[in-house]
C-alpha cells in the first residue's frame, strides 16, 4: 500500500493531470502506480477535489504569494507580498511562516 504522501502525490499528479491534458491515464493505472486499489484511488480522488472546492485553477498572484511565502521562510526574503485571496492570506498566518536560515545566498 501506497504511503500518505504517495497518495496525496499521487492523487495530485492524477487531477492535474486529468485538468490540463484531455487525454491522460486511467484512474486505475494512477492506482498502480501509487500503489493502492482503484476504489481508494477513486474515493481519495473525490475527496481531494471537495477538499479543494473544486477550485483547480492557480491565479498569477496566488502563485506569486506562495512562492514569496515559501523564500520568505526560507530567509530569503524580507516578508511575504499581500495577496487579495483571504483564506490565503490566514493560512500563512495560520501556519505562521516566518524567515529562517536555510536560504542559499
Amino acid at each position: 500500500t501506497g504511503t500518505t504522501f504517495q497518495k496525496l502525490f499521487g492523487v495530485a499528479a492524477m487531477v492535474a493531470s486529468k485538468f490540463l491534458d484531455e487525454i491522460g491515464c486511467s484512474n486505475k493505472l494512477w492506482a498502480e502506480i501509487v500503489g493502492i486499489t482503484m476504489k481508494q484511488m477513486n474515493a481519495l480522488e473525490v475527496e481531494f477535489l471537495f477538499r479543494l472546492s473544486f477550485e483547480l485553477n492557480v491565479t498569477r498572484e496566488d502563485y506569486d504569494f506562495f512562492a514569496d511565502a515559501m523564500s520568505y521562510r526560507e530567509g530569503c526574503e524580507s516578508r511575504p507580498r499581500e495577496t487579495s485571496n483571504s483564506k490565503l492570506q490566514n493560512l500563512v498566518h495560520k501556519k505562521n511562516i516566518r524567515g529562517g536560515e536555510n536560504c542559499i545566498r
